[in-house]
């Protein structure tokens, strides 16, 4: 029977050789790290596995381990350790879950993971049966009862391993068990540093050549072949990651909305769809995406930056997003697995990378065969102002220089997604316009000064750059100059169908 309590019992939980702390463990915060960073094959492979924890442990560790449950409770989702992952689990504030700590211990009682199991009661015999078992782990428990399901990661780090005499990195990952469309379970499990080597890599390392994760068609084996020094979707983002940008990116988010709306009206998504935000910033249009997947569906945020992906939990957190979860790291992913996508999006994105066709092509290949693709990018022809003025044109033009990626790429989009092997290709595109006191009368200000150092090392001496600056500035302010923003150009269609087996 699982016991009815409420909260964390604050040094309730013991293992023979840990630190006294170790409660904390089970919820410590996690430092963001791409799976790819990993330097050990042994924990990329756990990190990203789809299959049972403990086996895989097993065979690493070349013996058999038991579970050892150390706290189950049922307690109100609303408590600050369930909230996230009741919302994950799409469950009511007013609603219970059972929680589960636990431990796998080797032949010696050592501990080898901590592990953390959220569900909701009663959802049926066989599941509450499975969770109530303090005798089996809960990747076994479910092959023992052959339910079928599918785990979906949701974020990897590190976080502190309560060993004694003070706390050592450790590799940390969660994920939910889905079974088709139900989400089962949220699960946290926390990795002793002896047995999961932690040690990373210092910066993010490409998939090599031939490691590839199987993939169901195809297109993803010719993926595998090909090497690259740097993944594509690691781009060098020029902008920045401050709290000014933080801003910025969330209220071009409300500028944009009413475009991405009419991107997804034009997507026919099936029920419970599944939909992966590339590049998703700080929101991204995860929440258009959110409502776009109708009940079941799932939607990923990806992104490069730690913290885009922090303030996008923010958002997550605020919009009661429960069907969206966060991944920091690139394209390709371990974490993601190939042609599971009814949706790929990615927004302005393209624009500040270097090979925007290669991360198209990593783009369909986590989608399914038949699903969509859709890209939204501007293009700066169309940027001017009215009047004219030198001053302008001689900014966008220094500006683009050092820009890092085609600021004309919104009109290359056609052509970009039929070299990925994408069909049916349709357009769309949409514009705006600023007068004085609108927010984006002074983008190109902006960008002057956000790329004034490399402007300057590009070529422009310093003193022109001020006057250039301070020219525009007096034009713009001018009650009668009307700016005309970049062109949002909207391009969207489908994967290959994949061919029929003979």
């Amino acid at each position: 029977m699982v016991a009815s309590a409420i909260g964390h019992e604050s040094g309730s939980i013991t293992l023979p050789g840990l630190d006294p702390g170790l409660s904390d463990a089970f919820d410590a915060p996690i430092r963001p790290v791409d799976v790819a960073s990993f330097h050990s094959p042994l924990t990329r492979m756990l990190v990203s596995s789809d299959g049972s924890t403990t086996r895989l442990l097993e065979a690493a560790t070349a013996g058999p381990l038991s579970i050892r449950v150390l706290r189950q409770t049922v307690a109100p989702a609303l408590h600050a350790t369930l909230q996230g992952p009741a919302e994950l689990l799409g469950l009511p504030a007013d609603a219970s879950v059972v929680s589960r700590y636990s431990a796998l211990l080797d032949d010696q009682a050592r501990p080898v993971a901590l592990n953390h199991v959220v569900a909701a009661p009663a959802i049926d015999a066989p599941t509450d049966q499975i969770i109530a078992d303090p005798s089996r782990a809960i990747g076994i428990a479910l092959a023992l009862h052959q339910i079928d399901h599918r785990r979906q990661l949701l974020a990897c780090g590190l976080a502190d391993w309560p060993s004694a005499p003070g706390p050592t990195p450790a590799v940390v990952r969660t994920y939910l068990i889905w079974r088709g469309r139900q989400p089962l379970m949220f699960i946290r499990e926390l990795f002793d540093p002896a047995r999961v080597p932690a040690q990373i890599h210092d910066a993010p390392r490409s998939r090599p050549a031939g490691q590839a994760v199987a993939a169901p068609h195809r297109r993803t084996r010719e993926r595998a072949d090909r090497s690259r020094p740097t993944s594509p979707s690691a781009p060098d983002y020029r902008l920045g990651s401050s709290d000014t940008e933080r801003q910025r990116l969330l209220a071009q988010c409300d500028l944009l909305r009413p475009a991405a709306r009419a991107l997804l009206d034009r997507l026919p998504l099936p029920d419970g769809a599944r939909a992966l935000d590339v590049g998703c910033g700080p929101l991204g249009i995860m929440d258009l995406l959110s409502a776009a997947v109708r009940p079941g569906g799932q939607v990923t945020g990806l992104d490069t930056d730690e913290r885009m992906i922090a303030w996008a939990r923010e958002s997550v957190t605020a919009g009661r997003l429960a069907n969206v979860s966060l991944i920091h790291g690139a394209l390709p992913s371990p974490a993601l697995g190939d042609g599971l996508f009814d949706l790929t999006h990615c927004r302005l994105l393209l624009i500040n990378n270097t090979q925007p066709g290669d991360l198209l092509r990593e783009m369909a290949a986590v989608t399914r065969p038949g699903g969509w693709i859709a890209a939204q990018e501007f293009d700066w022809a169309s940027w001017q102002c009215d009047p004219p003025h030198p001053a302008w044109d001689r900014l966008k033009t220094v500006i683009a220089e050092v820009f890092g990626g085609d600021v004309h790429i919104g009109a290359r989009l056609p052509t970009l997604f039929r070299e990925a092997g994408v069909a049916r290709v349709h357009m769309a595109a949409h514009a705006f316009y600023w007068r004085p006191g609108d927010r984006y009368q002074t983008l190109l200000l902006h960008f002057a000064e956000l790329f004034a150092h490399r402007i300057t090392a590009n070529g422009t001496p310093p003193d022109a750059l001020q006057a250039l600056t301070h020219a525009l500035r007096e034009h713009l302010t001018h009650p009668d100059t009307v700016v005309r923003e970049a062109l949002l150009v909207q391009a969207w269609g489908r994967t290959a169908e994949r061919a029929p087996v003979p």
